[in-house]
Formats: C-alpha cells, sequence, structure tokens
C-alpha cells in the first residue's frame, strides 16, 4: 500500500516544515493559514514567511524570528484569499 504520510518539522523555533498541504489560505507576519490533509493548520508567531510552496508535492516551508504555536483546525473557515490571490494582486 503506497499511503502518504503527513509530517510537521519544526526547527529551532524558526523553521517549520509541512508536506501534505493543498493550500496557503491566508499569512502575515504574526499568522499563517495552511489546508492540509482536511484541516487547518494556523501558525503563529513573530516575523512570520511563508518561503517555500509547492503545489506538486505539496510541502510548505514557513520561517520566522519565533514560531509559537501549531494548532490543527477541522474544516475549512473563511480566507479572504489564497496565496495566489495575494501574489497575483
Amino acid at each position: 500500500m503506497d499511503e502518504k504520510i503527513h509530517n510537521v518539522m519544526l526547527e529551532d523555533r524558526k523553521r517549520l516544515a509541512i508536506t501534505l498541504c493543498s493550500e496557503v489560505l491566508s499569512f502575515d507576519e504574526n499568522e499563517v493559514i495552511i489546508m492540509a490533509e482536511g484541516e487547518q493548520i494556523v501558525v503563529k508567531g513573530k516575523l512570520l514567511k511563508v518561503e517555500e510552496v509547492s503545489k506538486t508535492s505539496g510541502n510548505v516551508i514557513v520561517t520566522g524570528e519565533s514560531i509559537d504555536s501549531i494548532v490543527y483546525m477541522k474544516g475549512k473557515a473563511k480566507s479572504k484569499e489564497g496565496i495566489f490571490g495575494r501574489l497575483l494582486k
């Protein structure tokens, strides 16, 4: 069986790598909201940046001065727009 495994790796509270993400719903310097495996992942911290988003592999990398919390929430909440909508403005 070829089952994919969702991973979250936090390095020194400054770099977060998440696999099997479907989209970045919103982001600013204090919060990043990511959809992964049908759940939202809310990342909070200081001076956050979305460094990498791979639509093909589903990998997302978030860096910052400090990553303070990572919270999983069921379902998809209302978002203003996805990452591509924000980048194309």
